[in-house]
């Protein structure tokens, strides 16, 4: 990988890693939709971690996910969603660089809140993650086993 930016262009695509059945909610007419929580901090923190695709790669992100499941505790990995930097901010929510070793191209979606272990959100905050999942789409990886990505194509913004 290439040196990742500091700064966050409004148009870079950003991949949250979703797991089933914990993020993903099944309709009865077969479609799949994002769950809120896949945009909510832990308890203690503000922050979800994501990935910046333009400075990654699909396979990357797919075996990072593969890597952080947890089937035991309902984190199988599914798939990814995508959203823009710009749809992010323009949901009152803040993006912020935070490189890690193994992942330059790390980020933190902070809502401007710190959850408390089992308290509900305050609404305002609520409504943030709703519009983040809402806004998000969701990509499912079809052979999650698989070294590379054999799901959709992925749409950048």
């Amino acid at each position: 990988m290439t040196e990742v930016p500091n700064s966050i262009d409004n148009n870079e695509t950003i991949v949250r890693i979703i797991f089933s059945p914990i993020n993903v909610r099944f309709s009865k007419d077969n479609k799949k939709y994002v769950l809120p929580n896949a945009f909510k901090s832990p308890a203690g923190l503000d922050e979800v971690s994501v990935i910046r695709l333009n400075h990654s790669n699909i396979e990357f992100c797919k075996n990072h996910g593969f890597q952080n499941q947890k089937p035991q505790d309902k984190r199988r990995y599914f798939g990814i969603a995508t959203i823009s930097a710009k749809q992010i901010k323009s949901a009152m929510a803040n993006i912020i660089s935070t490189p890690k070793r193994k992942n330059p191209a790390h980020a933190d979606i902070k809502i401007g809140f710190i959850p408390l272990k089992g308290e509900p959100l305050p609404s305002e905050f609520k409504c943030k993650i709703d519009e983040l999942a809402r806004r998000s789409v969701l990509y499912e990886d079809i052979n999650p086993e698989a070294k590379t990505w054999e799901g959709p194509e992925i749409k950048m913004y």
